[in-house]
Protein backbone atom coordinates (compact mmCIF):
# COMPACT_ATOMS: atom_id res chain seq x y z
CA UNK A 1 0.00 0.00 0.00
CA UNK A 2 1.18 3.41 -0.56
CA UNK A 3 1.75 6.09 1.41
CA UNK A 4 -0.16 9.60 1.45
CA UNK A 5 2.91 11.29 0.81
CA UNK A 6 3.17 9.01 -1.91
CA UNK A 7 -0.36 9.64 -3.38
CA UNK A 8 0.03 13.14 -2.88
CA UNK A 9 3.12 12.89 -4.94
CA UNK A 10 1.61 11.26 -7.53
CA UNK A 11 -1.66 13.02 -7.60
CA UNK A 12 0.71 16.05 -8.43
CA UNK A 13 2.27 14.49 -11.12
CA UNK A 14 -0.58 14.15 -13.11
CA UNK A 15 -1.95 17.39 -12.14
CA UNK A 16 1.22 18.95 -13.84
CA UNK A 17 0.86 15.96 -17.11
CA UNK A 18 -2.71 16.91 -17.46
CA UNK A 19 -1.83 21.02 -17.55
CA UNK A 20 1.18 20.47 -19.71
CA UNK A 21 -1.13 18.42 -21.96
CA UNK A 22 -3.66 20.96 -21.89
CA UNK A 23 -1.16 23.28 -23.02
CA UNK A 24 -0.37 21.59 -25.57
CA UNK A 25 -3.88 20.63 -27.32
CA UNK A 26 -4.39 24.81 -27.09
CA UNK A 27 -0.93 25.73 -28.53
CA UNK A 28 -2.01 23.07 -31.12
CA UNK A 29 -5.11 24.65 -31.69
CA UNK A 30 -3.94 28.43 -31.89
CA UNK A 31 -1.00 26.92 -34.67
CA UNK A 32 -4.21 25.32 -36.64
CA UNK A 33 -5.80 28.34 -36.48
CA UNK A 34 -2.29 30.44 -37.80
CA UNK A 35 -1.77 28.12 -40.76
CA UNK A 36 -4.99 27.88 -41.54
CA UNK A 37 -5.30 31.20 -41.89
CA UNK A 38 -2.37 32.30 -44.18
CA UNK A 39 -3.16 31.83 -48.00
CA UNK A 40 -1.25 29.12 -49.51
CA UNK A 41 1.84 30.04 -52.21
CA UNK A 42 3.42 27.79 -54.64
CA UNK A 43 7.34 28.43 -53.69
CA UNK A 44 8.87 26.07 -56.49
CA UNK A 45 12.16 25.22 -57.92
CA UNK A 46 12.92 22.67 -60.84
CA UNK A 47 15.54 22.44 -63.65
CA UNK A 48 15.76 21.35 -67.39
CA UNK A 49 17.90 20.79 -70.01
CA UNK A 50 17.82 20.84 -73.85
CA UNK A 51 19.71 20.53 -77.49
CA UNK A 52 19.60 23.89 -79.73
CA UNK A 53 19.45 24.23 -83.50
CA UNK A 54 23.42 24.43 -83.58
CA UNK A 55 23.70 21.62 -81.35
CA UNK A 56 24.87 23.04 -77.89
CA UNK A 57 23.19 21.12 -74.96
CA UNK A 58 21.64 23.91 -72.84
CA UNK A 59 20.80 23.53 -69.00
CA UNK A 60 19.03 25.37 -66.05
CA UNK A 61 17.85 25.75 -63.01
CA UNK A 62 14.99 27.75 -61.41
CA UNK A 63 14.11 28.94 -57.87
CA UNK A 64 10.77 31.04 -57.21
CA UNK A 65 9.74 32.15 -53.85
CA UNK A 66 7.35 35.10 -54.61
CA UNK A 67 5.17 35.97 -52.07
CA UNK A 68 3.40 39.20 -52.05
CA UNK A 69 3.78 41.49 -49.37
CA UNK A 70 7.15 39.18 -48.52
CA UNK A 71 11.02 40.04 -48.76
CA UNK A 72 12.26 36.72 -50.13
CA UNK A 73 15.40 36.27 -51.48
CA UNK A 74 15.88 32.89 -53.76
CA UNK A 75 19.33 30.70 -54.63
CA UNK A 76 20.06 28.69 -57.15
CA UNK A 77 23.73 26.54 -58.03
CA UNK A 78 23.65 24.66 -61.13
CA UNK A 79 26.16 22.06 -62.73
CA UNK A 80 25.98 20.79 -66.64
CA UNK A 81 28.11 18.09 -67.12
CA UNK A 82 28.88 16.20 -70.33
CA UNK A 83 29.12 12.66 -70.40
CA UNK A 84 33.08 12.71 -70.95
CA UNK A 85 32.98 15.17 -68.10
CA UNK A 86 32.87 18.67 -69.45
CA UNK A 87 31.50 20.87 -66.55
CA UNK A 88 29.57 24.44 -67.08
CA UNK A 89 28.86 25.79 -63.56
CA UNK A 90 28.86 29.37 -62.63
CA UNK A 91 28.37 29.13 -58.89
CA UNK A 92 25.14 30.25 -56.82
CA UNK A 93 23.55 33.26 -58.29
CA UNK A 94 20.58 35.02 -56.02
CA UNK A 95 17.86 37.50 -56.83
CA UNK A 96 14.75 38.83 -54.90
CA UNK A 97 11.81 36.59 -55.14
CA UNK A 98 13.06 34.44 -58.15
CA UNK A 99 16.07 33.66 -59.59
CA UNK A 100 17.11 31.33 -62.62
CA UNK A 101 20.63 30.08 -63.84
CA UNK A 102 21.75 29.30 -67.07
CA UNK A 103 24.51 27.14 -68.39
CA UNK A 104 25.88 25.62 -72.12
CA UNK A 105 28.34 23.48 -73.35
CA UNK A 106 29.37 23.35 -76.88
CA UNK A 107 28.27 20.51 -79.50
CA UNK A 108 31.00 17.72 -79.95
CA UNK A 109 30.90 15.33 -82.11
CA UNK A 110 33.22 13.20 -79.27
CA UNK A 111 31.18 13.83 -76.25
CA UNK A 112 27.87 12.17 -77.01
CA UNK A 113 24.73 10.79 -74.98
CA UNK A 114 23.26 12.18 -71.63
CA UNK A 115 24.20 15.33 -70.21
CA UNK A 116 23.01 15.95 -66.74
CA UNK A 117 21.93 18.98 -64.55
CA UNK A 118 21.71 19.12 -61.37
CA UNK A 119 20.97 22.24 -59.30
CA UNK A 120 20.82 23.31 -55.78
CA UNK A 121 17.93 25.36 -54.37
CA UNK A 122 17.18 27.12 -51.57
CA UNK A 123 14.83 30.31 -50.24
CA UNK A 124 15.06 32.72 -47.79
CA UNK A 125 12.63 34.94 -45.81
CA UNK A 126 14.03 38.25 -44.16
CA UNK A 127 10.71 38.58 -41.99
CA UNK A 128 11.12 36.16 -40.17
CA UNK A 129 15.05 35.59 -41.15
CA UNK A 130 15.11 32.01 -41.90
CA UNK A 131 15.17 29.58 -44.35
CA UNK A 132 12.00 28.26 -46.31
CA UNK A 133 13.95 25.59 -47.82
CA UNK A 134 17.39 25.00 -47.89
CA UNK A 135 19.94 23.03 -50.18
CA UNK A 136 16.78 21.18 -52.39
CA UNK A 137 18.05 19.62 -55.03
CA UNK A 138 16.64 18.86 -58.36
CA UNK A 139 17.97 17.41 -61.76
CA UNK A 140 17.45 16.74 -65.62
CA UNK A 141 19.18 15.44 -68.58
CA UNK A 142 19.37 15.73 -72.26
CA UNK A 143 20.96 12.95 -74.80
CA UNK A 144 21.97 14.71 -77.56
CA UNK A 145 23.40 11.27 -79.27
CA UNK A 146 21.73 9.73 -82.39
CA UNK A 147 18.50 8.44 -81.70
CA UNK A 148 16.08 7.78 -84.36
CA UNK A 149 15.21 9.35 -88.24
CA UNK A 150 12.00 11.18 -88.71
CA UNK A 151 9.93 12.13 -92.46
CA UNK A 152 11.36 15.28 -93.66
CA UNK A 153 9.03 17.08 -95.49
CA UNK A 154 11.08 17.34 -98.65
CA UNK A 155 7.97 19.05 -100.91
CA UNK A 156 10.02 18.73 -104.17
CA UNK A 157 10.17 14.80 -104.16
CA UNK A 158 8.73 13.60 -100.57
CA UNK A 159 5.95 15.78 -98.87
CA UNK A 160 5.82 15.29 -95.66
CA UNK A 161 9.17 12.89 -96.00
CA UNK A 162 6.83 10.13 -97.77
CA UNK A 163 6.94 10.63 -101.84
CA UNK A 164 4.01 9.22 -103.68
CA UNK A 165 3.80 5.83 -104.68
CA UNK A 166 4.94 5.29 -108.46
CA UNK A 167 3.64 2.65 -110.92
CA UNK A 168 6.19 1.93 -113.73
CA UNK A 169 5.71 0.33 -116.77
CA UNK A 170 9.30 0.50 -118.74
CA UNK A 171 9.89 3.96 -117.16
CA UNK A 172 13.09 4.75 -114.93
CA UNK A 173 13.53 4.84 -110.82
CA UNK A 174 14.21 7.63 -110.05
CA UNK A 175 15.06 9.05 -106.16
CA UNK A 176 14.83 12.64 -105.25
CA UNK A 177 18.55 13.38 -106.02
CA UNK A 178 17.16 13.02 -109.87
CA UNK A 179 19.34 10.13 -109.88
CA UNK A 180 18.17 7.10 -111.89
CA UNK A 181 18.32 3.50 -110.33
CA UNK A 182 16.58 1.41 -112.83
CA UNK A 183 16.10 2.07 -116.19
CA UNK A 184 12.85 0.49 -118.00
CA UNK A 185 11.80 -0.71 -114.80
CA UNK A 186 8.09 -2.60 -114.52
CA UNK A 187 7.16 -2.35 -110.95
CA UNK A 188 6.57 -0.09 -108.16
CA UNK A 189 8.66 2.48 -106.24
CA UNK A 190 8.16 5.21 -103.78
CA UNK A 191 10.80 7.65 -102.38
CA UNK A 192 11.39 8.60 -98.98
CA UNK A 193 13.45 11.50 -96.74
CA UNK A 194 14.86 11.91 -92.94
CA UNK A 195 16.29 13.70 -90.70
CA UNK A 196 18.08 12.42 -88.06
CA UNK A 197 17.33 13.89 -84.50
CA UNK A 198 18.74 13.01 -80.87
CA UNK A 199 17.68 11.95 -77.94
CA UNK A 200 15.64 15.18 -77.16
CA UNK A 201 14.02 15.44 -81.21
CA UNK A 202 16.24 17.90 -82.01
CA UNK A 203 17.98 17.31 -85.07
CA UNK A 204 21.55 16.13 -84.86
CA UNK A 205 23.57 18.87 -86.59
CA UNK A 206 27.14 16.65 -86.80
CA UNK A 207 28.49 14.26 -89.60
CA UNK A 208 27.68 10.48 -89.57
CA UNK A 209 27.79 7.16 -91.42
CA UNK A 210 24.21 5.99 -91.57
CA UNK A 211 24.08 2.17 -92.44
CA UNK A 212 20.76 -0.01 -93.55
CA UNK A 213 20.26 -3.51 -92.78
CA UNK A 214 16.69 -6.09 -93.88
CA UNK A 215 15.06 -8.31 -92.16
CA UNK A 216 12.04 -10.57 -92.24
CA UNK A 217 11.96 -10.92 -95.82
CA UNK A 218 9.03 -12.61 -97.60
CA UNK A 219 8.02 -13.03 -101.13
CA UNK A 220 4.22 -14.40 -102.79
CA UNK A 221 4.39 -16.70 -104.79
CA UNK A 222 7.46 -18.29 -103.31
CA UNK A 223 8.94 -19.46 -106.01
CA UNK A 224 8.75 -15.31 -107.28
CA UNK A 225 11.56 -14.08 -108.30
CA UNK A 226 11.86 -10.81 -106.54
CA UNK A 227 14.65 -10.01 -104.19
CA UNK A 228 15.64 -8.58 -101.20
CA UNK A 229 16.93 -5.18 -101.38
CA UNK A 230 20.60 -4.71 -100.88
CA UNK A 231 21.79 -2.72 -97.82
CA UNK A 232 23.29 0.26 -98.24
CA UNK A 233 25.39 2.73 -96.49
CA UNK A 234 25.86 6.02 -96.79
CA UNK A 235 28.41 9.12 -95.43
CA UNK A 236 25.92 11.97 -94.16
CA UNK A 237 27.66 15.89 -94.07
CA UNK A 238 26.23 18.08 -90.96
CA UNK A 239 22.92 18.88 -91.02
CA UNK A 240 22.31 16.47 -93.87
CA UNK A 241 19.28 14.42 -94.79
CA UNK A 242 19.09 10.75 -95.59
CA UNK A 243 17.20 10.16 -98.82
CA UNK A 244 15.66 6.69 -99.05
CA UNK A 245 14.02 4.91 -101.98
CA UNK A 246 12.06 1.76 -101.88
CA UNK A 247 11.22 -0.37 -105.33
CA UNK A 248 10.46 -3.75 -106.79
CA UNK A 249 9.91 -5.51 -110.10
CA UNK A 250 12.13 -6.57 -113.36
CA UNK A 251 13.78 -5.20 -116.03
CA UNK A 252 11.03 -4.32 -118.78
CA UNK A 253 10.10 -6.31 -120.75
CA UNK A 254 9.47 -9.15 -117.95
CA UNK A 255 6.04 -7.96 -115.31
CA UNK A 256 5.15 -8.32 -112.29
CA UNK A 257 2.70 -11.40 -112.03
CA UNK A 258 -0.88 -10.26 -110.78
CA UNK A 259 -0.30 -10.77 -106.98
CA UNK A 260 3.28 -10.73 -106.99
CA UNK A 261 4.93 -8.85 -103.90
CA UNK A 262 7.67 -8.83 -101.14
CA UNK A 263 7.45 -7.86 -97.36
CA UNK A 264 10.25 -6.79 -95.19
CA UNK A 265 11.71 -4.99 -92.19
CA UNK A 266 14.64 -2.31 -92.26
CA UNK A 267 16.45 -0.74 -89.64
CA UNK A 268 19.79 1.34 -89.37
CA UNK A 269 22.72 2.51 -87.54
CA UNK A 270 24.29 5.34 -87.30
CA UNK A 271 28.34 6.18 -86.72
CA UNK A 272 29.94 8.79 -85.07
CA UNK A 273 33.84 9.12 -83.92
CA UNK A 274 34.01 5.27 -83.78
CA UNK A 275 30.91 4.41 -81.95
CA UNK A 276 27.73 3.11 -83.33
CA UNK A 277 24.31 3.73 -82.77
CA UNK A 278 21.67 1.77 -82.80
CA UNK A 279 17.93 3.63 -84.60
CA UNK A 280 14.90 2.81 -82.83
CA UNK A 281 13.36 3.76 -86.02
CA UNK A 282 11.36 0.66 -87.94
CA UNK A 283 10.31 0.84 -90.99
CA UNK A 284 8.05 -1.71 -92.96
CA UNK A 285 7.23 -2.76 -96.31
CA UNK A 286 5.04 -4.56 -98.58
CA UNK A 287 4.93 -3.72 -102.21
CA UNK A 288 4.22 -5.43 -105.45
CA UNK A 289 1.24 -6.31 -107.78
CA UNK A 290 -1.33 -7.57 -105.25
CA UNK A 291 -4.70 -9.01 -106.80
CA UNK A 292 -3.87 -6.59 -110.07
CA UNK A 293 -3.60 -3.33 -107.86
CA UNK A 294 0.25 -2.02 -107.94
CA UNK A 295 1.09 -1.19 -104.18
CA UNK A 296 4.02 0.43 -102.23
CA UNK A 297 3.32 0.29 -98.20
CA UNK A 298 5.82 1.99 -96.19
CA UNK A 299 4.78 1.97 -92.03
CA UNK A 300 7.34 4.13 -90.13
CA UNK A 301 7.57 3.74 -86.68
CA UNK A 302 9.57 6.17 -84.79
CA UNK A 303 9.53 5.15 -81.02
Amino acid sequence: MKSIREAKIEQRRRRQRAFINTLGRVSLVAALTLFTALPSYPWTYYSGASVGGDGTVYGWGVTDVTQPGMYHTAYVNATLTSPKGRVANNGQVQATSSVREDLSLPFDATDLGNYLVSTGHSGFCHSCNCWLFANCGSGWSANDAPARLVPFDYKPCAPNGVGPMQPLNNQDVVDCNGDVLQTGWDGVNRNLMYELVDGTGAPYVGAYHIAESFSNFQKTPSNSGLTQPQARNADIPAYGLVGDYQYTGYKYPTYLGSNEYVSYTQSFTVTVGGTTYPLTTIVTMSLGNFSGTPEDNVKITTP
